[in-house]
């Protein structure tokens, strides 16, 4: 079980040492860059580790040519946590970063910039990416978009209403050692920063900020799993959610973890049973539908919010076959979202 903190002692007026690890396979193309990125930053007091895990491609090669500026591994293919788990077991930061390769940092004082909002020591900063595309040309709106004055006691009580808050993807986290630590007991998946997400929040304050600080890359191979509805996929969504959960209700002091609510409960599990449906040539039945829409009104939903979801069900319940699977592409993949459809959410998130 893991004890409430607030951070780790050290003096709030020092600038803590920030351990960037750059877990990468087969993202030759992109890795040269992201370790660029950081490389070039204007704060002094990083490190950068690079981990291979067992690239087929040319990564290797690539990061060798920064080996004078970084310290790099290569380990058998296991996934990113077990890469990034590599690379914390050599660093020396008080705060972890997990750049992924085919990402990078935006100009040259990124890391300056998280530097300052971390001197309370938080337990976790994060803060909007900005998608570009496979050539690096801005494609979107920065994500996610956080309402003003996010405070960590309401992303605790988004927990307990509905399992999750709003939080960005890998690239714009940055964790207390501490707090990253707690992905060694993750046996249930392979992504790097589930449960450190999710209890970022009980141990300590989560700071946000409104500025992008680092790209998301969009490309061919980071949407292979999201180009089209599959079966496996939401089920594994649907488990992941699950043991997320309840790896967090085991770490939690009782006073917390009697809060965590069931993840089949959830508006969650309702959304990715029904993509399932869906992605095995099925209409969600009304009554998946409605518990569906009896969750979504026990989360913490704006009206607007509800009322986009709820006409989402009801197009997927009653579209003929065809025009189904595109309704269900606009939830699973955010990039198959009209412009129009996507600011709309932006501004509803």
């Amino acid at each position: 079980m893991c004890e409430m903190s607030t951070g780790t002692g050290t003096s709030a007026s020092s600038t803590p040492m920030i351990s960037v690890i750059i877990p990468c396979y087969n993202y030759g193309r992109y890795v040269g860059e992201a370790i660029q990125s950081v490389i070039d930053q204007d704060y002094a007091r990083k490190e950068v580790i690079v981990v291979d895990d067992g690239s087929i491609d040319d990564s290797w090669d690539i990061i060798c040519k920064f080996k004078k500026s970084v310290r790099a591994l290569r380990v058998p293919n296991g996934g990113p946590l077990k890469a990034c788990l590599a690379g914390f077991d050599i660093a020396t930061g008080e705060y972890v970063y997990i750049l992924d390769a085919d990402d990078k940092l935006i100009g040259s004082n990124a890391l300056s910039t998280a530097a300052a909002a971390l001197a309370e020591r938080p337990s976790k900063l994060q803060f909007p990416l900005l998608p570009v595309n496979e050539s690096g040309e801005p494609i979107g709106l920065a994500f996610p978009r956080f309402k003003e004055g996010y405070s960590t006691q309401q992303m605790t009580e988004e927990i307990f209403i509905g399992g999750c808050y709003l939080s960005p993807p890998t690239s714009g986290n940055i964790f207390r050692r501490d707090v990253f630590a707690l992905t060694r007991e993750v046996d249930y998946e392979v992504a790097q920063d589930g449960v450190a997400y999710l209890v970022s929040p009980f141990l300590g304050d989560v700071v946000t900020l409104d500025r992008p600080l680092a790209f998301y890359r969009v490309h061919q191979f980071n949407l292979s799993m999201t180009t089209h509805l599959s079966v496996e996929r939401f089920k594994r969504e649907r488990s992941r959610f699950r043991d997320r959960l309840e790896h967090l209700r085991r770490i939690l002091p009782p006073e917390f973890s009697c809060k965590i609510p069931v993840a089949d409960s959830l508006y969650f599990s309702y959304e990715t049973l029904a993509l399932e449906r869906v992605a095995e040539g099925r209409r969600p039945n009304p009554r998946l539908l409605l518990s569906a829409v009896r969750a979504l009104f026990r989360e913490n939903k704006s009206p607007l919010r509800r009322l986009v979801i709820v006409s989402w069900l009801l197009s997927l319940g009653t579209s003929p076959s065809s025009l189904r699977v595109k309704v269900a592409m606009w939830k699973a993949s955010s990039w198959h979202r009209p412009r129009l459809f996507q600011i709309m959410k932006a501004k509803l998130a």
